[in-house]
């Protein structure tokens, strides 16, 4: 079998050993899978998240709003650039000769990175933990990147059987991480779905009340506070007339 042969072998086996049966997705694609809310129970408010709680990954809890690097303000492209600066130090490294001297290959290759990595930062204000394990994806697959590179540029056959052995550590990692990953999704689902079979049991068990709840409601609409004010005893005229409509 010729060099390259063995490459593409090693390549697709590695592809395949990762995403399953299925064709092996795009990373790009592989990042942006959504990951399973979690339902809140009744009750429950929603909290902002806390920033301290991601500092393993490296960014503010803050969700941009425009993920195109070409329309973001300059707070929110500072806020993407410290993300990728500590999250992704070799890439950031490896920007600041472009950052500095070529505005426009540096803009040209961060339109690109955001398209990349968004939803790796955007993943933080729901699911730190499942950020960090997708960063960690990110890594193993840049660097089996340049390992496949290495062995192609290899000369001698010691050279090519060592980057086969990274090579085959760096996929067992990426594999591992995946599955962590997956792992985590499927308890976050099993917490959703144990909230849920709460919620039936409840309805279920006060059904009778529910039912007579919801028949009051709809004889006896519950006023809107606006109008009970403008109705109460002591309400200026003006105030009576206030936004009707004529």
């Amino acid at each position: 079998m010729s060099r390259l042969g063995a490459l593409l072998w090693i390549t697709m086996f590695a592809a395949g050993f990762i995403s399953g049966p299925a064709t092996a997705a795009p990373r790009a694609v592989r990042a942006q899978e959504s990951p399973p809310k979690r339902e809140k129970s009744a009750g429950e408010s929603a909290k902002p998240a806390d920033p301290a709680a991601f500092t393993e990954v490296g960014a503010t809890a803050e969700v941009l709003t425009v993920r195109d690097w070409r329309h973001m303000s300059a707070q929110e492209r500072r806020r993407f650039e410290l993300f990728v600066e500590r999250s992704f130090p070799e890439v950031w490294n490896e920007l600041q000769p472009q950052r500095e001297r070529d505005a426009r290959a540096y803009n040209k290759r961060m339109e690109r990175l955001a398209v990349e990595l968004m939803p790796i930062f955007e993943e933080q204000a729901e699911n730190a933990d499942r950020a960090a394990i997708l960063i960690r994806e990110k890594h193993l697959e840049m660097r089996i990147q340049e390992v496949v590179a290495e062995f192609m540029l290899a000369k001698d056959e010691s050279a090519r059987v060592k980057s086969r052995a990274l090579l085959i550590d760096l996929v067992g990692k990426l594999f591992d991480a995946v599955e962590e990953r997956r792992i985590l999704d499927i308890r976050r689902l099993e917490e959703r779905l144990a909230v849920l079979k709460q919620r039936v049991a409840e309805n279920s068990r006060d059904r009778d009340t529910i039912i007579a709840r919801q028949v009051e409601l709809h004889l006896n609409p519950t006023p809107d506070p606006e109008d009970a004010a403008k109705t109460k005893p002591g309400a200026k005229p003006d105030d009576a007339s206030h936004d009707q409509s004529p």
